[in-house]
């Protein structure tokens, strides 16, 4: 600790598998307080009661704002722990880039404390809660997180058990139920309860309400849960869109695509169509007709024998009142009149008229201009009969 406070050129700090005491946690805690260098923190297995260095001190939250990355895994992280990291990451000057939790028994009411202060934080873009005790009860802050939050780049929920993609009911044998009624599509629909995963996913990243609800989604965290398209989460797809390096317009083109060619069919009903601005149909049928790379995309995007065709969109919106306007106006291009040429016509020369140098290029309309082949009923030889002379 003494080392840790003099030593004023150190930028990283790594402590892995070495218990430390209460006394020796004031101690550490003092050290990186005093020093003003170190930036990287990496207390790893050591038996602390988290947050440990971080106390609830506004000084020792002050001095430690600088610090921009911080491992603090596989020790344990009370709720009074998530009070004080929620205080350390609401703190104006908070210039925390990465914070790895991994392994900490981090239960859902510790997530419901420091969770609702990344709403704040504009620092933050990689955030690692994997392993943990967390269940379905901390969807809710989850999605209210994202929807506030666009900074976070990265954001692992993995193996946690109790964080489920679905769930039965009481009485329920099956996930899949086999529907007789039903006309068109599939008969075998899909009747689990939605998780805490799906009710993340759906909410917060890939909201199919309505195609304005899913242009506001968050597109910029890559959130990793389970790994795998489980059920009807789409869940590792999206996560894929979220994490490409391109323009967040792109995304959300890609999450068009993808909703209205695979996942949900039913969004060229009418009546998605009633708020959309005129302006914005021809890169509505620009996007369905769009086919997207495999360079730039998820694999196996597209299900086998999936063609993106207008033929839904067309039933769903040719009862749309002001559809003809889109046409009424036009290609949207200036055409160009040219002036027509006043050209003579030509008129036969009569009989006795000094010859005219068109005369050789006149021919009456109608008129054969080469000659033919035809054969001759009493020779029943092929003769070639030349086009007549005007």
């Amino acid at each position: 600790a003494n080392f840790l406070g003099k030593k004023h050129s150190l930028t990283s700090f790594s402590l892995v598998e070495a218990s430390v005491n209460k006394e020796n946690k004031t101690l550490l805690s003092d050290a990186l307080t005093t020093n003003k260098t170190i930036q990287k923190i990496r207390l790893r297995a050591n038996a602390l009661q988290l947050p440990a260095i971080i106390r609830n001190t506004k000084k020792v939250r002050t001095a430690l704002s600088r610090v921009t990355h911080l491992d603090i895994s596989f020790n344990t992280f009370p709720i009074q722990g998530a009070k004080v990291m929620s205080k350390f990451l609401e703190e104006p000057g908070c210039k925390l880039v990465s914070l790895i939790m991994s392994n900490n028994h981090f239960t859902t009411k510790g997530a419901n404390a420091l969770l609702p202060a990344l709403k704040k934080n504009t620092s933050l873009q990689s955030l690692d809660m994997s392993c943990n005790w967390l269940n379905d009860k901390c969807a809710p802050v989850v999605i209210d997180m994202l929807q506030n939050n666009s900074t976070l780049l990265s954001f692992d929920l993995s193996k946690n058990k109790s964080l489920r993609a679905s769930y039965l009911e009481e009485g329920q044998r099956s996930r899949w139920q086999y529907d007789e009624d039903e006309e068109s599509g599939s008969r075998w629909k899909y009747v689990a309860t939605d998780g805490g995963r799906a009710m993340i996913v759906k909410n917060a990243l890939f909201d199919l309400t309505s195609l304005e609800r899913l242009a506001e989604c968050n597109h910029t965290c890559a959130l990793k849960m389970s790994g795998r398209n489980l059920g009807n989460t789409h869940e590792e797809t999206i996560r894929k869109i979220n994490a490409l390096e391109v323009s967040e317009a792109k995304k959300i083109r890609h999450k068009v695509v993808f909703a209205l060619n695979v996942v949900k069919r039913d969004l060229y009903e009418s009546c998605n169509f009633k708020e959309l601005p005129l302006e914005m149909m021809p890169y509505l049928l620009e996007m369905l007709q769009q086919r997207l790379p495999p360079s730039d995309f998820p694999r196996r995007l597209k299900q086998r024998g999936d063609t993106t065709t207008l033929s839904r969109l067309y039933d769903a919106v040719n009862t749309w009142q002001t559809l003809p306007l889109l046409f009424a106006r036009g290609p949207g291009k200036r055409q160009k009149k040219m002036a027509k040429k006043n050209s003579e016509s030509r008129k036969r020369r009569k009989f006795g008229d000094e010859e005219d140098e068109d005369d050789d290029a006149w021919i009456p309309k109608g008129a054969r201009k080469t000659g033919k082949y035809k054969q001759n009923p009493e020779s029943g030889k092929w003769e070639y009969i030349p086009p007549p002379v005007y």
